[in-house]
């Protein structure tokens, strides 16, 4: 017998919303959008829309226009396509909401504080198994480096430090390992370049990283 089904209670801005073809010059990118990214970052996300495209659509209010979501997928395509110059076309989702709510849902949409976090060893099984030499995964957002890394370090951490608080996250036990006054070296270093370079918190996350794991504070290292 089948079950019952009812739809969900959330509140519905999505009525009305449909997913059409539009052209590029038809949207504005919204001139409040709080996000950036660096070239490192940009090329990643690149390497994943050349293999995987806009399966993830961009979301554009028609009541302003503006883009809410895809600012920096877009600003990708504009470049590959050469836009304004050339104006190309794509998949996005449309809806009709208040300027309010979609700046709500643009903040919503891009904070990280909503976006969970991997469990490592999960994480490194899967690019294991991934990383055959069928192809490239760096359409995965991670650098070959990386992927070594967690591969191995995950390893070594599962064999040597089963019992360490915190044993499922490959971070903790790197960070357990720093002394204090390195912690506090690298707390300052992070106040300073925060303000001073166009590094995004992903992006901060991995120069972190590399810092903890090989003591190299350098602003370059992407």
């Amino acid at each position: 017998m089948a079950k019952k089904r009812k739809q969900a209670d959330l509140p519905d801005i999505t009525e009305g919303a449909r997913v059409e073809l539009v052209s590029r010059s038809s949207i504005t990118f919204a001139p409040y959008n709080p996000r950036r990214m660096g070239d490192f970052a940009r090329g990643l996300l690149g390497k994943s829309l050349d293999e995987f495209g806009l399966v993830d659509l961009p979301i554009m209010n028609e009541t302003t226009g503006h883009l809410v979501s895809g600012h920096q997928r877009l600003s990708i395509l504009d470049e590959k396509h050469g836009f304004p110059e050339t104006d190309y076309s794509f998949k996005c989702i449309i809806i009709s909401v208040d300027e309010r709510t979609e700046q709500k849902l643009n903040i919503a949409l891009n904070n990280e504080n909503m976006h969970g976090e991997f469990v490592v060893d999960q994480l490194r099984d899967m690019l294991v198994e991934l990383d055959d030499g069928a192809d490239d995964i760096a359409s995965t957002g991670y650098t070959t480096e990386e992927i070594k890394q967690i591969i191995d370090q995950t390893a070594e951490t599962t064999s040597t430090t089963a019992s360490t608080p915190g044993g499922d996250d490959l971070m903790t036990h790197i960070i357990l390992e720093v002394t204090l006054d390195e912690k506090r070296d690298i707390v300052e270093f992070f106040k300073n370049s925060t303000n001073k370079t166009n590094y995004t918190r992903r992006e901060m996350g991995r120069l972190f990283h590399r810092i903890v794991t090989n003591g190299e504070e350098t602003e370059n290292a992407e």
